[in-house]
């Protein structure tokens, strides 16, 4: 251990090899305010780069021994992890209990992104607190000294493990480059205001508030699915949410109306394979007052992507588009468990859930998704302020396409809308089921019909039209399982509303484990909106009983259980048992009883996490 007792300026790189073990703190007595790591005059290196199996810490833990300080740096970076061989033998592992890395990379960084670490492969970076506040990611061309691209966190950028327990990560920006957005001098600028990453990501804790993408998806040749956004994350590979806040974060960029979106979190990258862009797992956390300037005003699932939604609460998020909270793109697979929508709004198609023309819902026994007290109508196509839309650019903002409020006329499908599919080849389908994951049962009724040229996420006449329908009571009530297939001979599209009584609405709400509540989309899905295929699946409890042999009616206390999940039987490949798949949780996750059970519900006020069993 070392501890500085003083301002520390570099005149050069610091390298840790051969399995070096270091742990910098802050002197209790020196270190009033803080003890500041700078440069001396050259500002073109990081100050450590940790390789070779050897380890860094920053912080003991301890107010007196966190007050560590990188800031105000227009160029540089605290800490490169492992190195570009993404050999074993050159492996990092860096932690940061607490400090305060501020105001770094404000110019064009000549050491590329992520101001305080630079993981490789083969490093890893575990923070657990600190302050990591206005820090800034350019877009600009250009190599750099470690010789990647630009594409985005100001805080960091990696390719291999990065775990989130705790820390401020506020106002970090990245994109805007002072002149404007990216453009053709460099189209693979993702974003992530805060945290770039194609490895494997984990946030456990930590609060992300207010940080900014600037990223546009420029005229390129892949220009509809280049991957531009995420206010705060920007991620590809493994992301896994088990905790935190994300509250007020921002995608601002609005260029072109595909593949940008994620005010908190952009997940994969759409002109790459399932094999690159891997999973996205939501066990937790709190999702506040997100925004996006085009889709999903908290998280955007791009193309050849898996996400799995379990635990975790979405509120007050908006988009300028579609789903106010969540957006899951095309060629796209989502799982929702044990899902309430309620009270969130859209102007005009699918105030809860909304399909697009090649969306597909597939609901399983007992739905995964209670959806009631929505809201679809054109007087909710407007800012996130609640402003009208009169003018493209308002307060700097460039929302675009004013006047749509004034089209569509009544919009459709309070609770759920699903389109229909205009293209050639294209096909898509909601199964709808009249009992919640509750088991309660619920009626459904047709409210409102988008034409057969009505697509929701375009801004014309065309795209918002409806066909001649009273609301609510104007079609026919669904009192039974039904799969809704547009398209044939159904010339048109389906908005629909529930009807349930207030216990059943209660009982969602207690029994959610996912709570999308006034969430706001300009166009269409105010909670949840898909051109994907999402899964809305019961999560059930499993319970067993070792008994005697001379009495089957006997159950016998103090057993031990091993369970053993069967993934694969060697015939095909495919996955045949859980929960021991990677995406679902793990067994020892579970709450297990000596009697031999799995109860994935609220136990002590807190959900079991991270137990999924299918």
């Amino acid at each position: 251990m070392i501890a500085i007792t003083g301002k520390i300026a570099f005149t050069g790189q610091i390298t840790l090899n051969q399995g070096k073990k270091i742990t910098l703190v802050s002197d209790a007595s020196a270190c009033s305010t803080a003890c500041e790591l700078t440069y001396a005059s050259g500002n073109d290196f990081s100050l450590f780069n940790v390789i070779g199996d050897s380890s860094l810490t920053f912080g003991g833990g301890t107010e007196d021994t966190n007050k560590l300080s990188f800031s105000n740096h227009s160029n540089g970076r605290l800490v490169q992890v492992g190195s570009a061989s993404d050999k074993a033998s050159d492996k990092g592992t860096v932690t940061i209990n607490g400090g305060t890395y501020n105001k770094n990379g404000r110019d064009s960084n000549t050491t590329g992104d992520g101001n305080i670490a630079y993981v490789f492969k083969n490093g890893n970076l575990t923070i657990n607190g600190g302050d990591f506040k206005n820090n800034y990611a350019s877009a600009a061309s250009g190599s750099t000294t470690i010789g990647v691209t630009r594409s985005g966190g100001a805080v960091v950028r990696s390719s291999g493990s990065v775990t989130i327990n705790g820390g401020t990560f506020y106002q970090n920006y990245t994109g805007q480059n002072y002149t404007g957005q990216n453009g053709e001098d460099n189209v693979t600028f993702h974003g992530g205001g805060a945290i770039w990453s194609e490895g494997t990501l984990i946030v456990n804790g930590g609060l992300f508030s207010a940080n900014k993408s600037y990223a546009a998806n420029v005229n390129s040749e892949y220009k509809i699915k280049r991957p531009a956004g995420g206010g705060a994350i920007w991620a590809a590979g493994r992301l896994v949410v088990n905790g935190g806040t994300f509250q007020d974060n921002w995608q601002m960029g609005n260029k072109d109306l595909y593949g940008t979106g994620g005010g908190a979190i952009y997940f994969g990258d759409g002109t790459q394979n399932e094999d690159y862009n891997g999973t996205m797992i939501i066990n937790g956390g709190t999702f506040d007052s997100n925004r996006s300037m085009q889709d999903g005003g908290a998280i955007f699932v791009t193309w050849n992507c898996t996400a799995v939604f379990q635990q975790g609460t979405f509120v007050n998020n908006w988009s300028n588009r579609l789903g106010g909270a969540v957006y899951t793109e095309e060629d796209s697979t989502s799982y929702v468990t044990n899902a309430v929508a309620y009270e969130n709004y859209a102007g005009h198609f699918g105030g809860g859930l909304w399909l697009c023309p090649s969306g597909k819902g597939v609901t399983s026994k007992h739905g995964g998704m209670a959806l009631f007290a929505n809201e679809a109508n054109v007087k909710y196509d407007r800012t996130e302020t609640g402003a009208e839309i009169r003018q493209d650019t308002i307060d700097n903002k460039d929302y675009g396409y004013s006047g749509s409020q004034d089209r569509g006329v009544t919009g459709a499908g309070d609770d759920f809308s699903i389109m229909y599919p205009s293209k050639s080849g294209q096909t898509n389908y909601f199964q709808l089921s009249v009992e919640w994951f509750t088991g309660d049962t619920i009626t459904w009724h047709d409210d409102g019909q988008p034409t057969s040229k009505a697509n929701g996420y375009l801004y014309t006449a065309d795209a918002l039209s409806v066909n001649a329908m009273s609301r609510p009571d104007g079609g026919v009530g669904y009192t039974s399982d039904t799969t809704l297939d547009p398209g044939g001979s159904n010339d048109f599209g389906y908005g629909l509303k529930v009807t349930a009584s207030v216990r059943a609405q209660q009982n969602a709400i207690n029994q959610a484990f996912i709570t999308f509540t006034k969430n706001t989309a300009r166009l269409s899905g105010g909670a949840f909106g898909s051109n994907g295929v999402v899964t809305f699946t019961k999560v059930y409890d499993v319970n067993w009983n070792k008994v005697s042999s001379a009495d089957t009616g006997k159950k016998l206390a103090g057993s031990e259980w091993l369970l053993v999940a069967r993934n694969d039987d060697g015939i095909d490949g495919e996955v045949k048992s859980g929960p021991a798949h990677l995406d679902f949780g793990l067994v020892g996750k579970c709450d297990i009883t000596d009697s031999g059970s799995i109860t994935p519900k609220k136990v002590s006020g807190a959900r079991s996490e991270r137990c999924f069993c299918y």
